[in-house]
């Protein structure tokens, strides 16, 4: 009987309950390539914003400033995309967990992932994340509006705001969420979990004014 529990102990170490299903390791390599290409556009997109500052380095006072939030952004980018590249060399369990740790790059807090998701509540995240891609668009096309809003304050005023940065954060990072979510059928339970918690975590802390 000894015997028999000790073989079963070494089964689970070697052999984890959790492994990743051939299926779920494809859906995690589709998830990974089709974000990729998303970052790719958010890097143009970060480009044409420093253009910008780049413009307004001569007159207005703290455009350089500016400039190295942006190039900051930039390279919070270039990272995850060296985390994805780096993550097709590794075991499907390992890929599984470097997908959380890429979204983590937006985490204000830490957040634990949670395992034996049950189906309604893998359904309930479904519907939780394909709301919140259409609530997160409208976020954005906000903050685009409260940016070209106060670039004309700045062009009057001859100063970079506070808050002209702070909504240029905002947009960068529901722009990130966005591109994460749109995709989320190639999730995991687990991971679509994670997502949603990520989210939650994020609209509290930008209601509390923290991001």
């Amino acid at each position: 009987m000894k015997l028999n529990l000790f073989l079963y102990l070494i089964i689970l170490i070697v052999f984890p309950v959790f492994a990743i299903s051939d299926q779920q390791n494809q859906n995690n390599l589709a998830y990974l390539d089709e974000l990729d290409l998303r970052l790719v556009e958010s890097i143009e997109l970060i480009t044409a914003f420093n253009e910008i500052a780049g413009n307004m380095k001569t007159d207005i006072q703290g455009a350089k400033e500016f400039s190295h939030f942006l190039f900051d952004l930039t390279m919070q980018t270039a990272s995850i995309r060296k985390m994805i590249k780096e993550s097709l060399d590794v075991v499907p369990d390992r890929r599984e967990e470097i997908i959380r740790l890429i979204m983590a790059e937006l985490k204000p807090q830490e957040i634990l992932p949670l395992k034996n998701i049950l189906p309604n509540k893998d359904a309930d995240n479904i519907n939780f994340l394909e709301r919140r891609i259409l609530i997160m668009q409208n976020q954005i096309n906000s903050y685009r509006s409260q940016i070209v809003a106060e670039e004309n304050i700045i062009l009057d005023e001859k100063v970079i705001t506070t808050k002209y940065i702070s909504l240029h954060n905002r947009h960068f990072i529901y722009s990130m969420l966005r591109n994460m979510t749109e995709i989320h059928h190639y999730l995991s339970p687990t991971n679509r979990q994670y997502l949603r918690d990520l989210i939650q975590s994020i609209d509290i802390n930008i209601y509390k004014k923290e991001l």
